[in-house]
Formats: C-alpha cells, sequence, structure tokens
C-alpha cells in the first residue's frame, strides 16, 4: 500500500536498464575512490562538531575582497 504521491513518483522515475549499473563514489567529482577522498570524509565525520562551530563564525570573505 502506497500513498498516491508516492505512486505518482514511482511512475515518474523510470530505471534505466539500457545500460550496465555501476559504482560511483560521490565525495569526489570523479567519482572514483581514493584514499584521499576517503581520509578526507572520515576526517569531516570525526570533525563535525568543529567544522560546525567553524562555520557559525563571521566569514572573512569580504575582508579579503577589499583587501
Amino acid at each position: 500500500m502506497f500513498y498516491q504521491q508516492d505512486i505518482d513518483l514511482m511512475l515518474r522515475k523510470k530505471p534505466v536498464i539500457s545500460q550496465n549499473d555501476y559504482w560511483i563514489w560521490k565525495y569526489n567529482r570523479s567519482g572514483d575512490y581514493s584514499v584521499k577522498s576517503g581520509n578526507r570524509l572520515a576526517n569531516r565525520d570525526k570533525h563535525q562538531d568543529l567544522i560546525r562551530e567553524a562555520a557559525a563564525q563571521p566569514s572573512l570573505n569580504g575582508i579579503k575582497d577589499d583587501i
């Protein structure tokens, strides 16, 4: 049993069957896994609180543009 809005969505999103499936790593632009991108992801998860705190700080981009 599905809600009608979910049925409509499933009917619109048809799977591609004319091509073979393939693996893709979504954490870098090429889609290929690299040790560097794996480490970056691990560090991002490990230091999530520090990243969130740094993002809350005022940006210096305006000052840099003025210089």
